[in-house]
C-alpha cells in the first residue's frame, strides 16, 4: 500500500469493513511509510529560500528516505540583490526562482564524487554573458572566444583564492552547449563557495567555503540532485 498513500496515512486494517466486533477485540491499523520513489523523480535536493526582496537566506540539503524528505545539512546563504524572483534575466540582479538540475562543479580541485561532471578551472575560465553570442551561458576558456565576446571571468576568483568552487545551476542550459539556452535569460548562475564574508550577489547563491565543501561531500550525482529556489 505504501506507494499509493502519503506517509503516515492509515491505509488498511486487520478486520475487513462490515465485520462485527466484540468488546475486547483487537484491530490493527496499517500506516503507510509513504512511496518508495519521490514523485518528482529526484532523490536529493538543495533548497534555497529567502524572504521576498531579501538577499539573506538559507541553504538546506535533503535526501529522500523511506518515503519523505530528510534534512541532511543547513547553512546560511545570500542571493541576488533583488532577492529571489521569477522575473530574472541578464543584469537584473535577481536569483532565478524555480526548480533546476544541478550541473558542473567548476573548481581547481575536484571535491565531488568521481561521477560528478567536473570542469577543471584555470585562470582563463569564464562563462559567456554576451546576449548576442551563440555561446551564451556556456563555460569556456576566454582565449578561445571570438574577438569582442563578453564574458564573466570566473577563473580569476577561483585561482586567486576568493572562491573555492562553483556549482553550476542549469536554469538556462547545462553550460556545455547551446541546447535549451535562451539568450538574455541569465548567465553564470551558480552556488559559490566564498572564502570571504557573504554579501548580496548579482544572482548567484553564495555560501561559505567550509559549507560548500560539506555540501559537495554530501551530494550524490546518482540521485539526480536538483535545486529548489523559493521565497
Amino acid at each position: 500500500f505504501d506507494n499509493y498513500y502519503t506517509k503516515d496515512t492509515v491505509c488498511g486494517q486487520s478486520v475487513e469493513t462490515g465485520n462485527a466486533l466484540q468488546k475486547g477485540d483487537t484491530v490493527t491499523l496499517y500506516v503507510s511509510k509513504g512511496p518508495d520513489k519521490n514523485p518528482d523523480n529526484y532523490d536529493q535536493k538543495v533548497v534555497v529560500s529567502a524572504s521576498s526582496g531579501s538577499s539573506s537566506g538559507k541553504l538546506k540539503l535533503y535526501n529522500w528516505e523511506n518515503g519523505s524528505w530528510k534534512e541532511a545539512f543547513s547553512c546560511k546563504a545570500t542571493v541576488g540583490k533583488s532577492g529571489i524572483s521569477s522575473n530574472y534575466g541578464e543584469g537584473n540582479t535577481a536569483t532565478p526562482k524555480g526548480t533546476f538540475k544541478l550541473g558542473y562543479l567548476i573548481s581547481t580541485n575536484n571535491m565531488a564524487q568521481s561521477n560528478w561532471p567536473f570542469y577543471p578551472a584555470t585562470q582563463y575560465t569564464c562563462i559567456v554573458d554576451d546576449t548576442s553570442s551563440s555561446l551564451y551561458n556556456q563555460i569556456k576558456e576566454y582565449y578561445n572566444l571570438p574577438a569582442g565576446t563578453g564574458y564573466d571571468h570566473l577563473g580569476k576568483n577561483l585561482t586567486n583564492g576568493n572562491c573555492s568552487g562553483l556549482l553550476f545551476i542549469e536554469h538556462n542550459g547545462n553550460g556545455a552547449s547551446s541546447a535549451g539556452v535562451v539568450r538574455g535569460n541569465g548567465s553564470a548562475i551558480t552556488i559559490c563557495g566564498m572564502n570571504s564574508g557573504l554579501s548580496s550577489t548579482y544572482g548567484c547563491i553564495d555560501i561559505k567555503s567550509d559549507d560548500f565543501y560539506t555540501l559537495m561531500a554530501n551530494l550524490d550525482y546518482s540521485k539526480n540532485p536538483h535545486i529548489e529556489i523559493t521565497n
